[in-house]
């Protein structure tokens, strides 16, 4: 078996598992915070990196940064129905909401800097907006075939992305990568076990973790190919979880902007 695909078969789980167990110790919030980091598209640009070489790589990832804002298209979309409607309502109508803006994205020319600075007032934006409960419903615990068919669900579409890469070029590609895999995981698994306002803290915490995801991918795009993948990637997921921790200790201080409220 390939290589590639046996770090593809072991990560991913391993990335679903640690995700769910912290969200079932310290709560929805923090779970989205970490789903919100480059758990899904990270390894991807590693494996594309190693596939087809840095400079695919770098194109790719300067994209996704771009393609971000069809992430928090989807989250503010999912967080809005899923009060009142059913996790497949709101799954559907998010994944269409992803799809519009990805398809515009898409069709852009980016390059760092304008990536940066759409991604930044794309953020902007949907902090303001998105307004998570503070409280969830009480439920009891969720059923055990929970974990393992999330963590099936999950690589498989990991695997299945990083399969059409050949097919779909690197802007497509990065743009494709952002798709919110673990994001629609985690809110729709919520939101049938401990219902939809648990599922939209998950959304609000993978907002804050998207500055780790930029953080992430400024790395790469910056010093790739000057430093070689292993030590640019590990600088890069530091990177990462500094940002992502810095931004959720402002949020929970209330330096952060104050949201309004979506619903």
């Amino acid at each position: 078996m390939d290589a590639l695909l046996v770090l593809k078969l072991v990560t991913t789980p391993l990335f679903v598992v640690g995700a769910t167990l912290v969200g079932r110790r310290w709560g929805p919030a923090v779970s989205g915070l970490l789903v919100g980091l480059p758990l899904t598209t990270g390894p991807i640009s590693y494996f594309l990196c190693s596939e087809r070489g840095s400079a695919f790589a770098v194109q790719s990832a300067v994209a996704g940064l771009g393609g971000q804002a069809a992430v928090f298209a989807f989250c503010l979309t999912y967080a809005r129905l899923a009060r009142t409607r059913s996790w497949a309502t709101a799954l559907g109508t998010g994944a269409l909401a992803f799809g519009a803006v990805a398809v515009v994205v898409a069709e852009a020319r980016w390059d760092l800097l304008s990536a940066v600075l759409f991604l930044g007032v794309a953020l902007g934006f949907s902090l303001r907006t998105l307004s998570a409960p503070q409280t969830t419903d009480e439920t009891g615990p969720p059923p055990w075939w929970e974990l393992p068919l999330r963590v099936l669900i999950t690589t498989a579409l990991v695997v299945a992305i990083t399969a059409l890469a050949n097919r779909l070029g690197a802007q497509r590609t990065g743009i494709l990568s952002t798709f919110p895999i673990y994001s629609a995981i985690f809110a729709t698994f919520t939101h049938t076990t401990r219902g939809g306002r648990a599922s939209a803290q998950i959304l609000a915490g993978v907002l804050l973790g998207s500055v780790g995801y930029g953080a992430f991918f400024v790395v790469v795009v910056v010093f790739l190919g000057a430093w070689g993948p292993n030590l640019t990637y590990s600088v890069a997921a530091l990177a990462a979880v500094a940002a992502g921790y810095s931004a959720f200790w402002l949020s929970r201080h209330r330096v952060a902007l104050a949201p309004t409220t979506i619903g």
